[in-house]
């Protein structure tokens, strides 16, 4: 009886995999949404590009991001570029992205390196290269120099953001 459960199981999601299955897609995406983290919220946009065919399992993507972030009731603005590994069914991703932020506070700004690795989600909503919904995880780090100008920190972001392929 168990095998039985077991060989059904492995069957329906092989059969969900295919039905989710997007081969043709649109390379270039734009998003924007919200952010938000433990007494954080924000907004970011970005944009992405994807190069189906150069790798041999899965689908490369590069994008660009630039994002605000308020901790308590300091600002952090930041910008990034991120390379993106979307392992089967160009669904769900893996990703890092490398960049640089500020934090304004109320004597002065102090910079970082941003070091961010991230996992998230792609759902189409209603046809395929059309709209997006994109939840995701972020951890950034920000590793910042000794010197008095700079921070250095974790920030764990929940994001959910909607978009457009083209």
């Amino acid at each position: 009886m168990k095998r039985y459960f077991l060989v059904c199981l492995l069957f329906v999601l092989f059969a969900a995999s295919g039905v989710f299955a997007q081969e043709d897609r649109a390379p270039n995406t734009v998003l924007g949404g919200i952010n938000i983290g433990f007494l954080t919220f924000g907004a970011d946009v970005e944009f992405e590009r994807t190069f189906p065919g150069l790798l041999p399992m899965g689908t490369l993507a590069a994008s660009i991001e630039a994002g605000y972030t308020t901790v308590l009731i300091f600002p952090i603005f930041n910008a990034d570029v991120r390379a993106r590994w979307y392992p089967w069914s160009n669904m769900f991703y893996a990703d890092i992205g490398f960049g640089y932020g500020s934090l304004f506070y109320g004597f002065g700004t102090a910079s970082a390196f941003i070091i961010s690795p991230g996992v998230g989600w792609r759902i189409d909503i209603g046809q395929p290269n059309a709209w997006v919904f994109v939840p995701s995880i972020q951890f950034n780090y920000f590793a910042g120099s000794k010197s008095n100008d700079d921070f250095g920190g974790t920030l764990i972001k929940l994001n959910a953001r909607i978009g457009y392929s083209f």
